[in-house]
């Protein structure tokens, strides 16, 4: 995930007028523990939540690692990935 995660810094940084942020949610604590590391020796600076009681996971169906949604500026899913590219 490390290769989507510099795709997604890139497109970004490239493209500031899609307007768009980016958050990582760990589904447990150890994820967040392994996470926020990765991320800074990456240079990737996303916010980083913690899903405790899987109540993300469960409100959008997420039942496969990674997913990523795309919302608009409103919060509106837009489009959504499953699994590694």
């Amino acid at each position: 995930w490390k290769e989507e995660l510099r795709r997604l810094r890139a497109l970004k940084e490239d493209h500031p007028e899609l307007q768009f942020e980016i958050l990582f949610v760990a589904v447990d604590s150890r994820e967040r523990s392994l996470a926020e590391p990765l991320l800074l020796k990456e240079g990737v600076h996303f916010p980083v939540a913690v899903d405790f009681r899987a109540e993300v996971s469960e409100k959008y169906g997420i039942s496969t690692v990674p997913t990523l949604f795309v919302l608009d500026p409103e919060g509106v899913i837009r489009s959504s990935y499953q699994g590694y590219p």
